[in-house]
C-alpha cells in the first residue's frame, strides 16, 4: 500500500510539474499574431488534456487488480488515443486555412 501511495505522489507530481512547465510556455507566448494565437490555443488545450490524463491516471493507480505501476501504464495507454485525433483536427484545420 505504501509503495503504490509512493507511486501515484510521484506520478502527481512529476505530472503537475510538467503542467507547470506548459503553463509557463502558455505565459511566454505572445499573441501578436494569428499563428502565436493559434499556439496559444493548442498549448491551452495540450494543458487540458494533460491535466485530465494526470489526473485519471492517479485514480486508476488506486483500483484493485494490479501494481501502480500497471495501472500507470494502462491509464497512458488509455489516453494515448488523443494523439491521433489532435493530428487529424490539426490537419484539417490547416486544410480548412488553405
Amino acid at each position: 500500500m505504501i509503495k503504490r501511495a509512493i507511486v501515484i505522489t510521484a506520478w502527481l507530481v512529476v505530472g503537475h510539474a510538467i503542467l507547470g512547465g506548459l503553463y509557463w510556455g502558455l505565459l511566454q507566448i505572445p499573441e501578436s499574431n494569428v499563428f502565436m494565437l493559434t499556439l496559444s490555443a493548442v498549448t491551452a488545450l495540450a494543458m487540458l488534456v494533460w491535466a485530465g490524463t494526470v489526473e485519471a491516471v492517479g485514480v486508476l493507480g488506486w483500483t484493485h487488480g494490479g501494481s501502480a505501476m500497471s495501472a500507470v501504464a494502462a491509464g497512458a495507454r488509455r489516453a494515448a488515443w488523443i494523439v491521433p485525433a489532435l493530428v487529424v483536427f490539426g490537419l484539417l484545420w490547416l486544410l480548412t486555412g488553405f
